[in-house]
Formats: structure tokens, C-alpha cells, sequence
């Protein structure tokens, strides 16, 4: 049997083998933002490992001296590897079947389906869970926001941040587990940080004005794990 492969059929291949040679050349950091979570960390470089043999896990551990600063912890991150593209990935999101993480040509949002939410989006505007950038688009919005202490707030800011630079946000559907943990606000977002997160950035805010100093860096199976002071 003969079959015909149609024009949207041609893009689509296309499409993908694109993303493939891409995948192939360019070195990929899933840089994830870390503080007491060793079961969840454990168990996500066991399931990602055998599915990324190439990437490299970077590990940013903030220190307890202060809270938690997750926009802050994943612009240094991305200061802290060579990679041509990231993937910020939460430490609790295992992704569920089929999985696309090569390079991306626009800020891409792949948390779209995840079991805390009910295997949907929480809202339209939801751009946090899983997020990647190529190196290049990341410096052209300035990373993400340092002044969204605690939780929630840095993933809208980000979003808002990669509109204003006329940039486009895409998606790549994927589905993730969500392990449990505690919740900083019952829906899981935070409407308040939301609302604040649509004022304009300062241009000092971001990946170009990162205070934090390393306090201990180790290495493990394709990756490091690096403990920061902010």
C-alpha cells in the first residue's frame, strides 16, 4: 500500500525533524529550583534520567536563610550552565507518556494537562510548571522577576515579561503527575501575585541584577547540585 502524505502531513514531519536535528545539536539544562524536597528529587532524576541521557540537571538549592525565591533561583540557573536551551521544571511534575523536550524556537509552556489541576489548565494564562527557553529569548526578557518572594507570582510575571518583548508563547501539550506536597494558597495559584505580576518590570529587575553567592556545589550522575545564599 501507497500512501500519500498530505501537505499538513509534510509540515507536521517537517516540524518534527526540525526539532529532532535541533534536539540533537543544541545542549539542553532542565534547571530545577530546589529547597527540602529530597523525596520529590530523588524520584524525578529517576524518572528523567533514562528519558534525557543527555540533558544536564542543574540543581539550584537555595539555602534556608531566607524564603524561598523561585524567580531568583531559576535566573541563576540559567547563569550557571552553558546550555543553549532551558527547561524549568518543577521538582514535583513527572511527565506521563509521550514527551517533546527539544530545542524551542519560541518561550514554550508544556505543563498543560497536570493532575493537581484537575489534568487541565488552571487558568489561560498559565505559564509556570514546566517552561523552556532557548538562551537567546531568555536574555531578551531579562529571565524571570527576583522580587516574588514565596510562592507563586514569577511564572504571570514571566509571561507578561515574554508578551512585552513581542515574543510569542507557545505550547507543547504534555501531561504530568503532580507529587503530592503542600499548597501556599488552596487553588494552587495565587490570584493576589497574579494581579501583581501584570505591572511593568524594572529594567534592573531579572537575570541581569542576580545577588546570591555559592555556598557548595556537588556533582551527580549527569548533573550538579548547586546551594546558593540569595
Amino acid at each position: 500500500m501507497i500512501l500519500k502524505c498530505t501537505s499538513k502531513g509534510k509540515a507536521k514531519h517537517k516540524l518534527f525533524l526540525i526539532n529532532y536535528i535541533n534536539g540533537c545539536m543544541n545542549k539542553l539544562s532542565i534547571i530545577i529550583p530546589y529547597r527540602n524536597r529530597a523525596t520529590h528529587l530523588a524520584k524525578f532524576l529517576q524518572h528523567y534520567r533514562p528519558r534525557l541521557p543527555k540533558a544536564e540537571f542543574l540543581v539550584i538549592e537555595q539555602s534556608i536563610h531566607k524564603p524561598f525565591n523561585r524567580g531568583l533561583i531559576k535566573n541563576i540557573g540559567a547563569l550557571q550552565t552553558q546550555a543553549d536551551y532551558f527547561i524549568f521544571h518543577d521538582v514535583d511534575m513527572l511527565v506521563q507518556g509521550r514527551m517533546d523536550y527539544s530545542y524551542p524556537e519560541h518561550p514554550t509552556h508544556f505543563a498543560t494537562h497536570a493532575s493537581q489541576f484537575g489534568w487541565k489548565m488552571p487558568h489561560d494564562k498559565y505559564f509556570g510548571g514546566v517552561v523552556a527557553f532557548n538562551r537567546a529569548d531568555f536574555t531578551k526578557v531579562n529571565g524571570y522577576s527576583n522580587m516574588f518572594s514565596g510562592w507563586g507570582g514569577e511564572d504571570d510575571s514571566l509571561y507578561y515579561s515574554v508578551l512585552a518583548n513581542d515574543l510569542q508563547v507557545v505550547t507543547r501539550e504534555h501531561r504530568y503527575l503532580s507529587l503530592p506536597h503542600p499548597k501556599d494558597h488552596p487553588t494552587g495559584y495565587d490570584p493576589v501575585k497574579m494581579e501583581q505580576a501584570k505591572a511593568p518590570r524594572q529594567a534592573d529587575d531579572g537575570l541581569n541584577n542576580c545577588q546570591y553567592s555559592i555556598v557548595g556545589e556537588r556533582t551527580i550522575p549527569q548533573g550538579r547540585i548547586i546551594t546558593v545564599d540569595i
